[in-house]
This record gives structure tokens, C-alpha cells and sequence, in this order.
């Protein structure tokens, strides 16, 4: 079976090709190709070509495989929550906002508060500001595209992050306590602020100008990729999706689907019971989430493939399909 060959050959790479050796810098030139794509079929294809290249197994053999099972579901996982910040619950939320986020930078970058630069961010929504201060007109209502062009030659030429660096410093930045001040807004006064301009400052040392944008808009949690969170859950696995709408764990999906043949029985349906479409079932009902095609026979399997209609019924808690009923 040569899709049983290639699966476990590509194990053999795990170890190897770990997040901490992955070049941050190799997935922001994959998420620029995203942006710069036109099509869907183009974003998907740049997203592609970056998980065909940290697997380092010849494209023509993985052509059968979903993103998901090129790597290992750990360095999957640190990947995915750098492109989809959005769907990541173990880092709900950094505490900060443009506003927050323009004023540290300008005192990282030792910019004078009336200086036109520092300006450029304060007022970042204004175009009329951006055009007088040097900055792109296009760019105004955009935080991250003037924050682009305010770091521009002010940051490193040579990245010095890796995947995994990135990871640990927003797992430190989101562990930053959030403290309210008067009128209830953030206060990032004393210690609570000092944590985080340290943080800040280790990514503007360490990664250049593109990465640090990129950065910003994983804090942000708004990646502007032109495509939907369903489209990228889709291409990573045909089950990622359905999976992470019953679940909403992204870790989980990462997980289960590093299998390239789990399978998410969609189209369970229950009676009397008030359960979504595609959610994990219970202990004590049949599991409707299936590994087929690559385990050996001798082994137990978590379930078998289910007819193209199934219902579960609530008396005899099996999987009954419509042409028994």
C-alpha cells in the first residue's frame, strides 16, 4: 500500500522537522503569497507549497496526503495557530489594541512624541496624516500596512525567529496580567506594561519589519488573508472543518486529524437530543469520528465508515441507516 508507505515514512520526519527549527520567516512569505493571490485556488496553493517544503518529501508523492498529515500534529498545531490567531482559545486574548499597540511601539523605536513618524501611528485611520507625514495614503485605516512603513529599515535585516520563538513569546504575552484602570480601560502602567514592551522588544530585535507586521496582526487576531477560516480548515483536511465546528478546539483538530484517513461522520443525526451537527459524542454513544484505510486489521479501530445516511437512536444508542428503518 503505497499510502500506508508514504504515512509512515513521513513519521519518520517528525522529530526532525520540529517547529523550533522552522523559520518564522518561511511562513511569512507563504502568508504574503496568500495576500497577493487572487483566487482561492491561488491562496491554497501558497499554502501548500509552505507545507510541502517543511515536509521535505517529494511533491509528486504527497500529492495524495491533506496539509495535515505532512508533519507532525505538534508542528501542525504551532503552524496553524499562527495563520488562523482567530481560532486559537488557549490565547483568547493579548490585552492590547492599535492604540495600545502604536504607543509602545513608538517607545520602543524612541520616537518623539511630536514627531511626524510617531504621528503616522497615533493617527493611524487618517489618510491626510499619512500622506503629510511621508506615509501611504493607501495604507490609512490600516494599522498594520503604517506600522509596515513606520519599521521600515528600523528593524533587523536577518530574522532570528523561529516558528516555536514566536509561539513561546505570544504564549508569555497573552500570560501578561491585564490591569484595569480608571473608566475601565487597560492600563498598561507598571509591571503589567513593562512585560509586555519587553516582549515587543524582543520581536523588533529579533525579526525584521515583515514578520513583525505579521506579528501584529496574529496579536490582533485579524490576519487579512482575503479568505475565511472554512476555506483553510477545508484545504488542511477534508474532516478539519466539520471537526472544529463540534469541537472548537483547534488543538484537537490538529491532533485527530494528523491521520490522513479520520473522517468526521457529518451526517449523524440525533433523536430526542439537543446535539449539533458534527459535535463529539459522548462516552456513552458509538463514536462517530472514524480512522479507515491504514490501520492494520489485527488492530481495534474507533469505529468503521458509516452508510451515506445514518441516524442514532436514542433507545438503542446504534447507528441505524434508512434502509433498515
Amino acid at each position: 500500500n503505497v499510502r500506508g508507505w508514504l504515512y509512515w515514512k513521513l513519521r519518520l520526519w517528525e522529530r526532525i522537522m520540529a517547529s523550533d527549527s522552522l523559520q518564522f520567516s518561511q511562513l511569512c512569505a507563504s502568508l504574503n503569497d496568500v495576500v497577493s493571490s487572487t483566487s482561492k485556488a491561488g491562496k491554497a496553493h501558497a499554502l501548500d507549497e509552505f507545507f510541502h517544503e517543511i515536509a521535505e518529501v517529494d511533491s509528486r508523492a504527497m500529492a495524495d496526503l491533506p496539509p495535515a498529515s505532512r508533519c507532525d500534529s505538534d508542528t501542525s498545531l504551532a503552524i496553524m495557530r499562527l495563520v488562523l490567531p482567530e481560532l486559537d482559545k488557549e490565547r483568547a486574548s493579548y490585552g492590547m489594541r492599535e492604540k495600545s499597540l502604536g504607543d509602545m511601539c513608538s517607545q520602543l523605536l524612541q520616537l518623539s512624541r511630536g514627531s511626524a513618524t510617531a504621528e503616522r501611528l497615533r493617527r493611524w485611520k487618517d489618510p491626510t496624516v499619512q500622506a503629510r507625514t511621508g506615509g501611504k495614503v493607501t495604507a490609512a485605516g490600516d494599522f498594520c500596512a503604517v506600522l509596515g512603513t513606520v519599521l521600515e529599515g528600523r528593524c533587523s535585516s536577518k530574522s532570528e525567529l523561529s516558528i516555536q520563538d514566536v509561539n513561546d513569546l505570544l504564549d508569555q504575552l497573552n500570560q501578561c496580567e491585564i490591569v484595569y484602570g480608571a473608566g475601565g480601560f487597560v492600563s498598561y502602567r507598571g509591571s503589567a506594561g513593562e512585560e509586555r514592551r519587553s516582549i515587543l522588544h524582543e520581536f523588533l530585535k529579533r525579526g525584521t519589519d515583515i514578520e513583525n507586521v505579521w506579528i501584529t496582526k496574529i496579536i490582533l487576531k485579524d490576519m487579512k488573508l482575503g479568505v475565511g477560516y472554512e476555506a483553510v480548515l477545508r484545504w488542511y483536511h477534508p474532516s478539519a472543518l466539520m471537526h472544529y465546528k463540534g469541537t472548537h478546539n483547534l488543538a484537537l483538530v490538529c491532533k485527530e486529524c494528523h491521520d490522513p484517513d479520520f473522517i468526521v461522520a457529518h451526517n449523524v443525526v440525533r433523536e430526542e437530543k439537543n446535539v449539533h451537527v458534527g459535535s463529539p459524542v459522548h462516552s456513552e454513544d458509538p463514536p462517530c469520528y472514524f480512522h479507515v484505510g491504514l490501520r492494520d486489521s489485527r488492530r481495534p479501530c474507533r469505529g468503521t465508515a458509516l452508510p451515506p445516511v445514518e441516524r442514532l437512536s436514542s433507545t438503542t444508542g446504534c447507528c441505524q441507516s434508512n434502509a433498515n428503518r
